[in-house]
C-alpha cells in the first residue's frame, strides 16, 4: 500500500474516531458548556480534513 493510502486511511480513522469521542463527550458532561465543546472538536475535525483534503489533492 502506498504511503498516500496509509495516510488517508489513517485520517479517515482518526476524524471518525474524534467525532464519536466529540458526540460521546458533549453527551455526558452537562456541566460543560456544549458550544465550547462542540467548537474546540468542529476546529480539530476541520484541521484534519483540511489536512487530508491536502494530502488527496497531492496524489491527483
Amino acid at each position: 500500500m502506498k504511503d498516500n493510502e496509509k495516510y488517508i486511511k489513517k485520517s479517515i480513522k482518526e476524524i471518525f474516531d474524534l467525532s464519536a469521542l466529540l458526540l460521546d463527550f458533549c453527551k455526558h458532561n452537562l456541566y460543560t458548556s456544549e458550544l465550547d465543546c462542540l467548537c474546540t472538536g468542529m476546529n480539530v475535525l476541520y484541521k484534519k480534513a483540511d489536512e487530508l483534503n491536502a494530502k488527496v489533492m497531492e496524489t491527483e
